[in-house]
């Protein structure tokens, strides 16, 4: 009997350890001390669980629409094209030629630079306030340094042929030539054909397709060299034709008597 009463004396000795050193470490991690706030007056601090009710608050958006022209120009905000993407597509007036975009962009002074070939680089500094709905327009002017270019090609028959457009050489047919958009002089030039001048409005041409002719007698023409050639041997070797008819005039007889005297002649065998 005394033997059951120690054991269970121990078992009861080692729970109540188990419990006392469980409890105050379990007590700080689950439910640390948290420093509060008054009421309790400062410093004060309290177990227990703590908990934290987070309530979003809503942050006004801001939109800046940028009203451009001409509508290929392209628009850069802060050294790059927008830090966020466009809301929806731009609208571009054909007839105007103006395009209008808007971007949802954070409060501050923010940089917008838009370009377009041909036209001068526009830059200006906004301010953009929160809540607010921004709007700016820009309108690029004209460069007139700015040289616009464009290409046409130049086809002919036979190839070969030297392109000079306003007089200065630029290739060989058949060949792409870069040239100013406007008004040009293009002439073509191959040695034993005929030299051919066009006029191009490069706003709506874009090719010249030729078909050289040869020049009259060029040594490359073998068939009108042999023609010309016999002709002239023709000439040399056949008598005149008016020369022979004039002595078959003067051997015919003119009037009666000649007629008797040829007559006896023939019968008698006479000159």
């Amino acid at each position: 009997m005394s033997f059951n009463m120690v054991k269970c004396f121990r078992l009861l000795a080692a729970v109540v350890l188990i419990f006392c050193i469980v409890y105050p470490v379990t007590s700080v991690v689950i439910n640390p001390p948290v420093r509060s706030a008054p009421p309790g007056g400062p410093g004060a601090s309290h177990s227990g669980p703590v908990y934290i009710y987070v309530t979003p608050t809503q942050r006004p958006v801001n939109y800046l629409t940028i009203e451009v022209s001409p509508d290929e120009a392209t628009i850069f905000i802060d050294g790059g094209s927008s830090s966020s993407p466009p809301v929806g597509s731009p609208l571009t007036d054909s007839r105007s030629h103006i395009k209008r975009v808007t971007y949802p962009i954070s409060p501050g002074t923010h940089t917008i630079r838009a370009t377009a070939p041909g036209y001068q680089t526009h830059t200006e500094q906004v301010q953009v306030n929160s809540g607010d709905k921004s709007y700016i327009s820009i309108a690029l002017d004209r460069d007139p340094s700015y040289v616009e270019m464009t290409e046409f090609n130049v086809k002919t028959r036979p190839v070969g042929a030297s392109v000079y457009v306003d007089g200065r050489l630029n290739g060989t047919s058949p060949c792409t030539v870069s040239a100013s958009v406007g008004t040009h002089t293009v002439t073509l030039r191959l040695e034993g054909y005929r030299e051919q001048t066009y006029t191009m409005d490069l706003n709506s041409t874009r090719s010249i397709s030729a078909q050289l002719i040869r020049e009259i007698g060029a040594p490359s023409e073998p068939v009108s060299v042999q023609t010309e050639t016999v002709i002239r041997a023709a000439a040399i070797t056949s008598p005149p034709i008016v020369t022979t008819t004039a002595n078959a005039q003067q051997s015919e007889p003119v009037d009666l008597f000649q007629y008797i005297i040829f007559f006896f002649r023939g019968v008698f065998g006479g000159d």
